[in-house]
């Protein structure tokens, strides 16, 4: 199965391809990485990610996003 990956922090967020098999990431296709100020949302980035690519993404992803915590930690 091929699914975008994608890494969102404060400053960039960072998209790949990668192919999964059995659990277990078989490729990992080159990072574009893309200043977050620069986009709207994270549809737009996605969008220009795959607009970069010249094609259409795959429907599953893996999204990993930085972010505060506030509260109490267990």
């Amino acid at each position: 199965m091929e699914l975008v990956v994608a890494d969102i922090g404060g400053s960039h967020a960072r998209f790949a391809l990668a192919d999964v098999e059995n659990g277990q990431v078989t490729n990992l296709g080159d990072a574009v990485t893309f200043r977050t100020v620069e986009h709207a949302s994270l549809q737009t980035a996605w969008t220009t990610f795959g607009d970069q690519l010249g094609r259409a993404l795959p429907r599953d992803a893996g999204i990993a996003v930085a972010c505060p915590i506030t509260g109490e930690m267990l």
